[in-house]
């Protein structure tokens, strides 16, 4: 505990000095990347992009001045069907609803981008913690998951309507910790053979990001999209996935999850420090 408080302490000692009010985290830089303290699910490994701790970080947090901020939350999905009246819903509301829905032009990757970081900027700017992502931002991020999304472009899905405009988009990736798990960390000299071999037989994904502008919402959008993920997901051989993370309170997405039977398997939570606390 005195090795977190000192660590944690200088940090918010070099934060007062520049006039900030208040110390948020964990987060790398913000809720757009990884971000959140692990704080139930420790018997299950961390999918792709999620973080992972030892257990006793959080009493280490919170005895060093911290308070919980927000949970978030993280659901198992089995891939197997959906539910009859799922299946039934998405014939209907293909049918009334004029929108549809495909997967990333290669050939048009830099475009498609842009449509990402509009629709992500309009669809999460009322979400609790939300920095708006830059263009910058973005292209960094692409340059990171490139490979995975142009080996496999059905793990971006586009929703537009009738004029061709994005209105939604979902990002699922597979698993790669399952490969990355093998070679415990050791991608040299061997281990990236391992990895590539052990990348073949990968079962999990994880859905990172399903999102609408909100004119579109509550709709029953947001569902034609979870089905084309399992659509997408099945074809290349997932048999279960990640949903998350979700924020706790954000019980409309909640509800769709749990439409499909899942359950909560993690939970994640950010936590705040005063700076400068009343006497």
């Amino acid at each position: 505990q005195k090795v977190a408080n000192a660590l944690l302490g200088t940090a918010a000692d070099w934060l007062r000095g520049r006039g900030l009010e208040v110390i948020r985290g964990p987060a790398s830089f913000s809720t757009n990347e990884q971000a959140a303290l692990l704080v139930e699910g420790f018997d299950r490994p961390a999918t792709i992009m999620m973080p992972y701790n030892p257990d006793y970080y959080e009493d280490l947090i919170a005895n060093a001045g911290f308070h919980a901020a927000m949970d978030m939350v993280a659901y198992y999905l089995d891939n197997n069907i959906p539910p009859d009246f799922m299946l039934k819903r998405e014939e209907r509301l293909s049918k009334r609803l004029d929108i549809s829905l495909r997967t990333l032009r290669k050939e048009d990757f830099s475009a498609e981008l842009d449509r990402v970081l509009y629709v992500y900027n309009k669809a999460w700017e009322e979400n609790w913690g939300f920095v708006p992502m830059t263009d910058a931002e973005i292209r960094f991020m692409a340059d990171e998951l490139k490979v995975a999304v142009m080996k496999d472009p059905e793990q971006v899905i586009f929703a537009e309507n009738a004029e061709g405009e994005p209105i939604g988009f979902a990002l699922w990736l597979k698993d790669y910790n399952q490969a990355l798990i093998k070679v415990r960390g050791r991608l040299f000299p061997f281990g990236i053979l391992k990895v590539l071999k052990h990348s073949k037989h990968i079962d999990m994904g994880r859905v990172l990001t399903l999102g609408l502008v909100e004119e579109y919402r509550h709709k029953g959008i947001d569902s034609l999209l979870i089905l084309r993920i399992f659509r997408e997901a099945s074809a290349k051989g997932i048999a279960a996935g990640e949903f998350g993370w979700i924020l706790d309170h954000n019980y409309p997405m909640r509800r769709v999850i749990e439409k499909l039977g899942s359950k909560v398997y993690k939970r994640y939570r950010m936590y705040d420090r005063d700076l400068n606390p009343s006497v």
